[in-house]
């Protein structure tokens, strides 16, 4: 991941490191709030692909939470590094 150089040509360190922490927190509240999106077995039947569109449903769930999560680590990486 490609790192911002702080100098006093560039954006402040301080609003660099705010904007990170920010944007962390966003994220953070997102991902709880995306986890309960969970599938529900209920919720995915009758359906063309049977007893596997939960098994379909609960892959992409998780696609999409490791996505955020990977995401917030990136976020946390920058924000130490505006220290």
């Amino acid at each position: 991941m490609m790192l911002p150089t702080i100098h006093m040509n560039g954006t402040a360190k301080v609003e660099l490191h705010d904007a990170y922490v920010k944007a962390h927190r966003a994220l953070s509240d997102a991902l709880i709030l995306l986890s309960w999106t969970s599938p529900n077995g209920r919720d995915y039947y009758p359906q063309p692909l049977g007893a596997d569109a939960i098994v379909v449903a609960a892959r992409e769930h998780k696609a999409r939470m490791d996505a955020l999560k990977k995401v917030l680590t990136e976020l946390e990486d920058l924000a130490v590094h505006t220290l």
